[in-house]
């Protein structure tokens, strides 16, 4: 700094020391635990208890700094490795990488393979996962999509346009086909229009507008559908037709019906609960062995594709499983609800044009077989 005192410049030097800002994040806390933050890291150790998919976080605040996202300060870490918090500070944007460590999803934590990469490339948002012995039964093979948030649902075909996996997989931009019945027809919406319908309450899987799922007994009457209470603990398995004054309007853009209950609440569904809330009773409670196949939700909400190997000649030796195994199963791994589109020897659920468990009419599993059947229509995801 120069300055004149009326005769002459006289030179001045400013020296001075920076203070740092400091981190604008001076704790965390989850579920009453503390967190360890370590640069933008904050880690977070699992606790017995806490709900990986719904994860709240408490961050104490240098003063003036703002979190700018999420909000609310709610993390799903049940399937993703880390997320993301933004907290602004002095004009400065600065983001946290949260982290969970000790945990594992509900499917590792079982036993589970996550064998994505085998399908080729995928969205993020879809997760392929595979068990080598279904309930503890060795051979009896297992898979499980498992559709994370971003996953859209539809169908293709109908009871006006069947066809064969094959030719869903060839006539379609989906990345996964899960085939129904070709016999039993379910119900099944698409964008708004019904494709196929049964006329009876079915466990129903349907994506609303805003891509959120739900999992309900559903039916139609006239053109609303309507959601009902699960019958839950029925002394017979005769079904009551389902009156419009029980159920509550359910709006949804796509939905797939199963034939029947195979898990409702975290419980194993008896044959007697099955045949009273949807007319059609699969096999439950027979005690007969076969390939299965169905839809589900897991506790958090997250909608599921399953597909179980049965007998498949010179290919793969497997007795198949009963449903009460296959429940069994997917309670264990987290299973809230869940329904059978079929129990017999050619369930199909094609991810990228290959099958995960092989059909007994399709041995190769690259939808090639010269036997494979027409269908009501299959749930698609892309």
């Amino acid at each position: 700094m120069t300055v004149n005192d009326g005769t002459k410049d006289i030179s001045y030097t400013m020296t001075g020391t920076g203070q740092d800002i400091p981190d604008p994040v001076i704790s965390a806390k989850a579920g009453g635990v503390d967190a360890t933050i370590e640069g933008r890291d904050i880690t977070i150790a699992y606790a017995d208890g806490m709900d990986a998919s719904a994860l709240a976080l408490t961050l104490d605040l240098q003063d003036g700094a703002t979190v700018t996202s999420p909000d609310p300060l709610t993390f799903d870490l049940e399937f993703a490795e880390s997320a993301e918090v933004v907290v602004n500070y002095f004009d400065t944007d600065y983001t946290y990488t949260v982290k969970l460590s000790g945990y594992q999803n509900p499917f590792i934590a079982r036993g589970w393979s996550d064998v994505t990469a085998d399908y080729g490339q995928v969205p993020d948002y879809i997760k392929v996962y595979k068990i080598p012995a279904i309930n503890g039964l060795e051979g009896e093979v297992g898979y499980v999509v498992l559709l994370l948030p971003g996953a859209t649902m539809g169908i293709v075909g109908g009871v006006d346009n069947t066809m064969t996996v094959a030719e869903a997989v060839k006539g379609y931009d989906y990345t996964v086909y899960f085939a129904t019945s070709s016999t039993t027809i379910p119900t099944m919406v698409n964008d708004g229009v019904v494709v196929a319908e049964s006329n009876y309450s079915e466990p129903m899987l349907a994506q609303d507008a805003d891509g959120n799922f739900s999992f309900e007994m559903g039916q139609r009457f006239d053109s609303q559908f309507y959601s009902f209470p699960f019958r839950k603990g029925a002394s017979n398995n005769t079904y009551i037709p389902r009156e419009v004054t029980d159920g509550t309007a359910w709006n949804f853009k796509s939905a797939c019906g199963t034939f029947n209950a195979l898990v409702w609440d975290g419980a194993v569904v008896t044959m007697n609960e099955a045949g009273s809330n949807s007319s059609y009773c699969s096999w439950m409670g027979d005690g007969s062995k076969n390939a299965r196949a169905g839809i589900g939700v897991l506790k958090s909400g997250k909608p599921f594709l399953f597909n179980t190997q049965g007998p498949v000649t010179g290919v793969i030796d497997c007795k198949g499983q009963t449903h009460e195994d296959v429940a069994a199963e997917l309670i264990a791994a987290g299973c809230d609800r869940a329904g059978v589109v079929e129990g017999s020897g050619t369930p199909s659920l094609v991810v990228n044009g290959k099958h995960t468990a092989i059909n007994k009419n399709d041995p190769a599993g690259d939808c090639t077989g010269t036997s494979l059947k027409k269908l009501v229509g299959a749930l698609a995801v892309k």
